[in-house]
């Protein structure tokens, strides 16, 4: 049922985005949209949040570890904590002890710190804060997005090479695909 909302909320948002929906509902649906994202991040994010992270590609077996994110106030500082534990089934803990700060909260404009000279940025747009990275030559791409009181967690990476090539003829553009290996995705619940 969540993926089904989560879904209809993507669908709808392009359908405003696009004009695909007549003047007079769209207001409608903008504001049902609107209504969802009443969340102020990241004051309304905090807590500890825990899930099982499932771990897929088109050319792997999938494979599932705990992921444990914690959100708080950090005292005397104006930055959060952000930190990711994972545990694999053996009881291993890679834990990513990060914190995260407002660059520009008029465009929702956040840096995600990994206290070791790397900085992420993020953007938040309504409820989903999205980064975009490149690191050791794979694209990455990850977003949680608070929805019905769980954070909805996705990465998908690939390597940055042109993998298809295709276009390039008459007035069509040249387009290149990327090959998308690895998907990860988890629902994260409040634990405290």
């Amino acid at each position: 049922m969540l993926i089904m909302k989560h879904l209809l909320i993507h669908f709808l948002f392009v359908l405003v985005s696009f004009g695909a929906v007549g003047c007079g509902n769209s207001n409608l649906i903008q504001k049902q949209f609107a209504e969802t994202t009443t969340k102020v991040f990241p004051q309304d994010w905090t807590g500890t949040w825990s899930g099982d992270l499932l771990i897929k590609g088109p050319r792997q077996k999938a494979s599932k570890v705990k992921m444990l994110l914690k959100i708080a106030a950090l005292e005397g500082k104006d930055a959060w904590q952000w930190s990711i534990t994972y545990t694999d089934k053996e009881g291993t803990k890679d834990i990513r002890n990060y914190e995260i700060y407002e660059r520009d909260k008029g465009i929702g404009q956040y840096v995600i710190d990994e206290k070791n000279s790397i900085l992420l940025e993020a953007f938040l747009a309504g409820d989903v804060l999205m980064s975009r990275f490149e690191v050791s030559g794979s694209l990455l791409l990850v977003t949680y997005q608070y929805m019905d009181e769980v954070i909805l967690y996705e990465m998908i990476s690939g390597k940055v090479e042109d993998t298809y090539k295709s276009g390039g003829l008459g007035d069509a553009p040249t387009v290149y695909s990327y090959d998308l290996p690895v998907h990860q995705t988890a629902v994260l619940k409040r634990v405290r």
